[in-house]
């Protein structure tokens, strides 16, 4: 084999493991404390077909751009999840369906801005059911008794300078 050629050969067996790793999404690291509560209820409709949630975690800067901070596999009815405060944030529950033996695959996403604040905590209510999609996001003092529903604010609403 000419030395180019083997050369190029090595760059190549070195290469793919660096692309395939870029195919994987990023975990989100989880190591903030704890005031996002993903509470899940996917009613299976189907023994062919499997529905599951994925949580990606973005910040937002003064010109609304994203800053991707990884994804949440949602595998339990509760997850706990530490989500940054005091500054804006860009959250995407993604609804992934499989089936089985088509391995069709279909995704529906519910995407809002909110900034969690200091001293409160943040209950996700996320639902799936025939065909329904639903999140409602509540937030409540921590101590407190009363809570008030988190609006949907899509990210378009976002004016560089003024990050929601």
């Amino acid at each position: 084999m000419p030395p180019a050629l083997a050369i190029r050969l090595r760059f190549l067996l070195l290469l793919i493991p660096v692309l395939l790793a870029g195919c994987s999404v990023k975990s989100y690291p989880n190591d903030l404390p704890k005031n996002f509560l993903v509470n899940t209820t996917i009613h299976k409709t189907s023994t062919f077909r499997n529905t599951s949630l994925a949580f990606d975690i973005h910040t937002i800067n003064a010109k609304c751009e994203t800053d991707f901070l990884g994804r949440v596999y949602v595998d339990d009815p509760k997850t706990e999840v530490g989500v940054p405060i005091d500054r804006p944030v860009f959250l995407d529950f993604i609804f992934v369906s499989k089936t089985a033996f088509s391995g069709d695959v279909s995704a529906v996403r519910y995407q809002t801005v909110m900034t969690p604040r200091s001293g409160f905590a943040y209950d996700a209510a996320v639902s799936y059911n025939k065909g329904i999609y639903n999140v409602v996001i509540t937030e409540k003092q921590r101590g407190g008794s009363g809570s008030r529903r988190v609006p949907h604010v899509p990210l378009e609403s976002c004016r560089p300078g003024k990050a929601p």
